[in-house]
This record gives structure tokens, C-alpha cells and sequence, in this order.
């Protein structure tokens, strides 16, 4: 292997470890709002309903309208009420973040829409393609293409999320080029 194929070898090696380590920062990636709602409301759901089931039957245990064996005495109605009792503030609680999750879902959308509209208008296949080279990997040049997108994306979006722009870059990628 000659020195120059060694080097060119080598730096298409760092730029996948590089890029890799970036991704793996970044964590799992973009959570859109409308899922985050749909888990806060869910999740919600649960605890309010097994709280509010939990206190129910610790209370009518408590007045000997059913009796659960195991618990007997005062200290062991006490904790399970407190353990309801907190289900049902943690379901309270994810109610509001979800009521407030709800809000930001119309904003995104918004945002998103402008996003992809700005893409089909600006960004051409055409250019983007331009950037690949052939004497490159396929995925050094998914990487090129990308990053070429987000720069653009990062210009004339300045305050977007870094982790949002990714997600709109692969779904634009894969839509117009896989």
C-alpha cells in the first residue's frame, strides 16, 4: 500500500471514528414533541390510575370493607398510602408536562415544515451530489453530503437544536437520496 492510499486510508478511519463519536454524544438523537407528549400522557395514565386505584383499596381495607392478609398493621397501610398517594402526583405531575408538551407540538410542526420547504427550494440533488467523490466510501460521502446540509441548515436556521437538524437532515437525505 503506497503512503499516500496509507494516509487517505487513515483519515477516512478518523473521520468514521470522529463522527461516530460525535453521534454517540449526542446520545440517541432527537425525541420529536408529539411522541414526548404521547409518552408524558401515557405514562400519566398509569400512575394516576394506579394511584387512585392503590388509595381506594388501602382505604377500604383500612375500614374492614376488604381485607388483604399481608397487611395487618398501621405502619404498612401508612407507606402503601404514601406510595399511592405519590403515584398520583407523579400522574398529576406528567399531566401538566404533557398539557405543556402539547403546546410545542404546533411550533414544531411549524418549524419543521419551513425547515423541509426551505430544503426542496434551496438544496438541489443536483449540487449535493456534486460533493461526492468517488475515490471516497459511500458512507464518507453520506457524511460530506450531511454535513454540507447542516451547514446550510445552520445558516439561515442559527437557534435551531443541533440534534432537531439532524433529524431533518436524515429524513431529507433518505427521502431524496437513498
Amino acid at each position: 500500500m503506497s503512503r499516500d492510499a496509507f494516509e487517505k486510508d487513515l483519515d477516512e478511519q478518523e473521520l468514521l471514528k470522529e463522527t461516530e463519536n460525535l453521534r454517540n454524544a449526542a446520545g440517541a438523537g432527537y425525541v420529536k414533541k408529539e411522541d414526548k407528549y404521547n409518552d408524558l400522557k401515557s405514562s400519566a395514565i398509569t400512575f394516576i390510575c394506579f394511584g387512585v386505584i392503590g388509595i381506594i383499596i388501602t382505604i377500604l381495607h383500612t375500614f374492614d370493607i376488604i381485607q388483604i392478609p399481608w397487611l395487618q398493621n398501621f405502619f404498612s397501610v401508612i407507606v402503601l398510602l404514601i406510595l399511592f398517594i405519590a403515584f398520583l402526583l407523579l400522574g398529576i405531575s406528567s399531566w401538566i408536562k404533557a398539557a405543556k408538551m402539547k403546546t410545542e407540538i404546533t411550533e414544531e410542526t411549524s418549524l419543521t415544515d419551513t425547515i423541509q420547504q426551505w430544503l426542496e427550494e434551496h438544496v438541489s440533488i443536483e449540487d449535493i451530489n456534486q460533493l461526492e467523490d468517488s475515490s471516497q466510501s459511500s458512507e464518507v460521502n453520506y457524511f460530506a453530503k450531511t454535513e454540507a446540509i447542516k451547514q446550510m441548515l445552520f445558516t439561515n436556521f442559527p437557534n435551531a437544536d443541533t440534534s432537531y437538524i439532524d433529524m431533518i437532515v436524515d429524513e431529507f437525505y433518505t427521502k431524496y437520496f437513498e
